[in-house]
Protein backbone atom coordinates (compact mmCIF):
# COMPACT_ATOMS: atom_id res chain seq x y z
CA UNK A 1 0.00 0.00 0.00
CA UNK A 2 1.50 3.19 -0.52
CA UNK A 3 2.13 6.15 1.91
CA UNK A 4 -1.07 8.68 1.90
CA UNK A 5 0.21 11.51 -0.09
CA UNK A 6 1.41 14.21 2.07
CA UNK A 7 2.87 11.87 4.13
CA UNK A 8 6.17 12.86 5.63
CA UNK A 9 8.91 9.93 7.48
CA UNK A 10 11.68 11.32 8.47
CA UNK A 11 13.76 11.55 12.10
CA UNK A 12 12.43 12.87 15.27
CA UNK A 13 13.67 15.71 17.76
CA UNK A 14 12.75 15.88 21.23
CA UNK A 15 10.57 18.29 20.88
CA UNK A 16 8.01 15.25 19.34
CA UNK A 17 8.02 13.98 23.22
CA UNK A 18 4.53 15.43 24.09
CA UNK A 19 3.14 14.13 20.37
CA UNK A 20 4.95 10.52 20.82
CA UNK A 21 3.52 10.27 24.14
CA UNK A 22 -0.09 11.06 22.90
CA UNK A 23 0.27 8.48 20.26
CA UNK A 24 1.49 6.17 22.50
CA UNK A 25 -1.57 6.91 24.91
CA UNK A 26 -4.04 6.59 22.04
CA UNK A 27 -2.71 2.95 21.13
CA UNK A 28 -2.67 2.04 24.61
CA UNK A 29 -6.33 3.06 25.30
CA UNK A 30 -7.73 1.34 22.24
CA UNK A 31 -5.95 -1.81 23.57
CA UNK A 32 -5.44 -5.25 22.03
CA UNK A 33 -1.59 -4.31 20.78
CA UNK A 34 0.74 -4.46 23.59
CA UNK A 35 0.53 -5.69 27.54
CA UNK A 36 0.68 -2.00 29.09
CA UNK A 37 -2.83 -1.19 30.49
CA UNK A 38 -3.46 2.84 30.28
CA UNK A 39 -3.55 3.08 33.66
CA UNK A 40 -0.16 1.15 33.99
CA UNK A 41 1.55 3.84 31.75
CA UNK A 42 3.34 6.41 33.77
CA UNK A 43 5.94 8.14 31.21
CA UNK A 44 6.39 11.61 31.55
CA UNK A 45 7.12 14.07 28.98
CA UNK A 46 10.45 15.26 30.87
CA UNK A 47 11.25 11.13 30.85
CA UNK A 48 9.99 10.73 27.71
CA UNK A 49 12.01 13.68 26.23
CA UNK A 50 15.43 12.05 27.70
CA UNK A 51 14.24 8.49 26.11
CA UNK A 52 13.67 10.71 22.69
CA UNK A 53 17.32 12.01 23.33
CA UNK A 54 18.94 8.61 23.82
CA UNK A 55 17.91 7.70 20.57
CA UNK A 56 19.09 10.83 18.97
CA UNK A 57 22.21 10.11 20.00
CA UNK A 58 22.60 6.36 19.58
CA UNK A 59 19.03 4.75 18.13
CA UNK A 60 16.91 5.14 15.68
CA UNK A 61 14.09 7.64 15.89
CA UNK A 62 11.58 7.85 13.37
CA UNK A 63 8.56 9.38 13.10
CA UNK A 64 5.73 9.82 10.27
CA UNK A 65 3.49 13.03 9.93
CA UNK A 66 1.12 15.28 7.94
CA UNK A 67 -0.09 18.35 8.54
CA UNK A 68 -2.08 17.20 11.26
CA UNK A 69 0.38 15.83 13.32
CA UNK A 70 2.22 12.84 13.88
CA UNK A 71 0.56 9.40 12.62
CA UNK A 72 3.08 7.47 13.96
CA UNK A 73 6.58 6.63 15.83
CA UNK A 74 9.56 4.24 15.33
CA UNK A 75 12.17 3.93 18.16
CA UNK A 76 15.06 1.16 17.84
CA UNK A 77 16.89 1.35 21.08
CA UNK A 78 20.42 0.21 21.19
CA UNK A 79 21.75 -2.06 23.75
CA UNK A 80 24.76 -0.85 26.14
CA UNK A 81 26.35 -3.40 26.77
CA UNK A 82 29.48 -4.68 24.19
CA UNK A 83 27.88 -7.83 23.51
CA UNK A 84 24.66 -6.71 22.54
CA UNK A 85 25.29 -4.07 20.74
CA UNK A 86 24.59 -5.04 17.54
CA UNK A 87 21.05 -5.55 18.62
CA UNK A 88 18.29 -3.16 18.24
CA UNK A 89 15.17 -3.22 19.92
CA UNK A 90 12.15 -2.03 17.83
CA UNK A 91 8.73 -0.78 19.08
CA UNK A 92 6.45 0.47 16.50
CA UNK A 93 3.42 2.91 17.34
CA UNK A 94 0.50 4.06 14.71
CA UNK A 95 -2.66 6.39 15.22
CA UNK A 96 -5.93 3.96 14.87
CA UNK A 97 -7.29 6.51 12.41
CA UNK A 98 -3.74 6.15 10.24
CA UNK A 99 -3.43 2.37 9.85
CA UNK A 100 -3.62 0.32 6.54
CA UNK A 101 -2.78 3.39 4.44
CA UNK A 102 0.99 2.69 4.92
CA UNK A 103 2.75 4.66 8.06
CA UNK A 104 3.88 1.31 9.53
CA UNK A 105 4.73 0.28 6.38
CA UNK A 106 7.28 3.49 5.55
CA UNK A 107 8.43 3.91 9.11
CA UNK A 108 10.30 0.19 8.97
CA UNK A 109 11.36 0.36 5.37
CA UNK A 110 13.01 4.15 6.87
CA UNK A 111 14.24 2.07 9.66
CA UNK A 112 15.38 -1.05 8.06
CA UNK A 113 17.38 1.09 5.27
CA UNK A 114 19.07 3.10 8.43
CA UNK A 115 19.93 0.21 9.92
CA UNK A 116 21.68 -1.37 6.84
CA UNK A 117 23.62 1.81 6.82
CA UNK A 118 24.84 1.61 10.73
CA UNK A 119 28.10 0.18 11.50
CA UNK A 120 27.64 -2.17 13.88
CA UNK A 121 23.56 -3.01 14.08
CA UNK A 122 23.25 -6.71 12.72
CA UNK A 123 19.82 -7.52 14.08
CA UNK A 124 16.73 -5.96 14.58
CA UNK A 125 14.56 -7.75 17.40
CA UNK A 126 10.64 -7.15 18.46
CA UNK A 127 8.00 -8.91 20.44
CA UNK A 128 4.66 -8.90 19.53
CA UNK A 129 1.47 -10.70 20.28
CA UNK A 130 1.21 -14.29 18.67
CA UNK A 131 -2.82 -13.02 17.73
CA UNK A 132 -2.15 -9.83 16.15
CA UNK A 133 -2.48 -10.71 12.66
CA UNK A 134 -2.14 -7.30 11.07
CA UNK A 135 1.23 -6.42 12.63
CA UNK A 136 2.75 -10.00 11.80
CA UNK A 137 2.22 -9.47 8.35
CA UNK A 138 3.84 -6.25 8.18
CA UNK A 139 6.86 -7.46 10.04
CA UNK A 140 6.96 -10.59 7.97
CA UNK A 141 6.30 -8.42 4.76
CA UNK A 142 10.04 -6.54 6.12
CA UNK A 143 11.65 -9.64 5.99
CA UNK A 144 11.11 -9.85 10.27
CA UNK A 145 10.63 -14.28 11.23
CA UNK A 146 10.19 -15.67 14.60
CA UNK A 147 12.94 -16.27 16.98
CA UNK A 148 10.87 -17.82 19.71
CA UNK A 149 7.57 -18.16 21.17
CA UNK A 150 6.01 -16.74 25.38
CA UNK A 151 3.39 -19.33 25.99
CA UNK A 152 0.93 -17.43 28.07
CA UNK A 153 3.31 -14.92 29.05
CA UNK A 154 0.70 -11.99 28.98
CA UNK A 155 -2.78 -12.81 31.11
CA UNK A 156 -6.02 -10.48 30.37
CA UNK A 157 -8.02 -9.04 33.03
CA UNK A 158 -10.47 -11.74 32.14
CA UNK A 159 -7.91 -14.62 32.37
CA UNK A 160 -7.12 -15.17 29.29
CA UNK A 161 -3.49 -15.84 28.06
CA UNK A 162 -2.01 -14.38 25.39
CA UNK A 163 1.35 -15.71 23.68
CA UNK A 164 4.08 -13.03 23.13
CA UNK A 165 6.30 -13.57 19.69
CA UNK A 166 9.57 -12.91 19.44
CA UNK A 167 10.62 -11.61 15.54
CA UNK A 168 14.24 -10.82 14.54
CA UNK A 169 15.43 -9.69 11.56
CA UNK A 170 18.73 -9.38 10.04
CA UNK A 171 20.55 -6.34 9.48
CA UNK A 172 23.34 -6.73 6.45
CA UNK A 173 25.26 -3.72 6.39
CA UNK A 174 28.24 -2.07 5.60
CA UNK A 175 30.43 -3.92 7.85
CA UNK A 176 28.87 -7.15 6.41
CA UNK A 177 29.92 -6.41 3.18
CA UNK A 178 33.47 -6.03 3.68
CA UNK A 179 33.76 -9.17 5.35
CA UNK A 180 31.79 -11.15 3.17
CA UNK A 181 34.24 -9.78 0.01
CA UNK A 182 37.13 -10.73 2.46
CA UNK A 183 36.35 -14.31 2.61
CA UNK A 184 35.82 -14.40 -1.02
CA UNK A 185 39.24 -12.66 -1.98
CA UNK A 186 41.44 -15.99 -2.29
CA UNK A 187 44.83 -15.57 0.18
CA UNK A 188 48.04 -14.26 -1.44
CA UNK A 189 46.60 -11.81 -3.64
Amino acid sequence: MNPDAGLRIGPGEVGDARAVLALQRRVLEEGGSFATAPDEFRLTEERMKGVLSELIGGGIFLVARDDRGVLGALLVHRERIRALRHVGRLELFVHPDARRRGVGDALLAEAVRRAEADPVLRKLSLAVFADNAPALALYRKHGFREEGRRLGEYLLDDGTPRDDLLLWRAVPGPATEVRRRARATPRGR
